[in-house]
Parts: C-alpha cells; structure tokens; sequence
C-alpha cells in the first residue's frame, strides 16, 4: 500500500477488527459470500483483508473516507450484529467496544444503530473521536447512553 491511494493501514486494519467483533457477538452465522444475503451482510462482507478489493476507501461498504488524507470519515454500521430475532426479538446482543474506534481520528459520522448492545465497555474511544459530529445509537437499546455521552465530553 507505499505510494498508492487507498486506506491507511492502521485504519483498515481496525475496520477488519471491527468486523471480527461484530462477527463474534452475533449469534447466527456470517457468510463471505455476498450474493443472496441482505443489507447486514452486504457490509461487513465487503470488507475483505487481500487483493484490490482491500481498499476500504474505495471498496468497502459502510466506509466513507476523506479524499485528501484517505482516513475513514465516515462509519455506516447500522443493523450489522446478526441475531436470531424469532427466539429472543428483544434480546441485546453484547457489550459495545467503543475502544475499537481509537484509530479512527477523522471520523465525523458513526452509525451504529439497530444493534441492541446491551452495553459499553473501554468508552475511551468515543472520547477521543474529537471530530466526532453525529453518533446514532437509535434501536441500540443502551441504557448507559448518558454515561458514555458524559465521559466522551469530559
């Protein structure tokens, strides 16, 4: 990746981590094959870690980056936990990493709605996303919102 346009490293790296997580903490199977799967899949599916494809810039479903210093600007992570919904509808899922989002320094936009954390753990992260405008946790069903929204102004 010397000398091309493409994601930096250590943010492709972490969207790749972000992935693991979220693949960890779901409760019915990913599958890398996107060709009959719906919206969830479709993102994290994209993010592949070889070959020409592995720019997150340009390839990569869900991520928007700035044109001029190729970081990710832009998170696009709504409805992506899998869960089986027919035998626990309202069942949250886990506990939110916020940490996993340290190595994003430009990001502006983080959606993470419809994923039913039933927390958040190492809030650190949200905190130092100090160009950080919108943050949708809608359908999250967190109840520890006002925590990590005091935390990350403090």
């Amino acid at each position: 990746m010397h000398g091309s346009k493409a994601c930096l490293e250590t943010e492709r790296t972490a969207l790749l981590e972000i992935k693991g997580f979220f693949i960890s903490i779901s409760d019915i199977g990913y599958d890398d094959d996107i060709s009959d799967i719906g919206h969830e899949d479709e993102i994290l599916s994209s993010w592949v870690g070889g070959g020409r494809s592995s720019d997150c810039c340009d390839h990569w479903k869900g991520v928007k980056c700035n044109p001029t210093t190729l970081r990710v600007m832009q998170l696009s992570l709504s409805h992506t936990t899998k869960v089986n919904y027919s035998y626990a509808p309202l069942d949250r899922v886990s506990l939110l990493n916020m940490s996993l989002f340290d190595p994003f320094q430009e990001l502006q936009s983080l959606d993470l709605s419809e994923n039913w954390f039933e927390g958040v753990y190492e809030n650190r992260g949200l905190a130092n996303l100090e160009n950080l405008k919108t943050l949708d946790l809608g359908y999250c069903g967190l109840t520890t919102l006002q925590g990590i929204m005091q935390q990350s102004t403090s």
